[in-house]
């Protein structure tokens, strides 16, 4: 399908540009990712219960993918007790949304809207980027440590 030739497109991006491990990419035929993309996700990051490593706690939102049996049973190989947080509670429990994902969204609007700009003055009259482009735009901006310790900070 489409979806797949441009998630596979992307991957060979990231690889070939070496953004490293913690960069991941899906793509989804509807906005929003799926069970298997959460599945995808959680095994290249959860690292596993080895040694003396203690067990953690992951919150997630009440989301359909996020609830499923294999999810839930991922986290728990893995070491990982699984929590999810209900609706009104972004404010108190999910910081990230607030301290991080606010600044990150507007780091990269910006990013973004410069590149449209400059594609409109070259003569493009609806500009569009390509889906590398955008994960160019977005690891600069996630790469920024700054962002990270000012939202752990907060």
């Amino acid at each position: 399908t489409k979806r797949k030739t441009i998630e596979l497109c992307v991957r060979e991006h990231i690889r070939s540009r070496g953004y490293g491990p913690w960069l991941t990419v899906a793509t989804s035929p509807k906005g929003s990712y799926r069970e298997a993309d959460v599945l995808t996700f959680l095994e290249r990051h959860l690292t596993p219960l080895e040694g003396k490593r203690c067990w953690r706690i992951m919150f997630a939102d009440v989301f359909s993918a996020h609830l499923t049996d294999a999810v839930w049973r991922l986290c728990w190989h893995r070491g990982y007790v699984l929590i999810p947080l209900g609706g009104g509670v972004t404010g108190v429990q999910q910081t990230v949304d607030l301290d991080l994902n606010q600044h990150v969204r507007r780091e990269y609007t910006a990013a973004e809207t410069v590149e449209l700009i400059a594609m409109m003055r070259s003569g493009i009259t609806v500009p569009s980027m390509k889906a590398e482009d955008c994960v160019d735009i977005l690891h600069g901006v996630m790469a920024n440590k700054a962002l990270h310790l000012a939202a752990a900070d907060s």
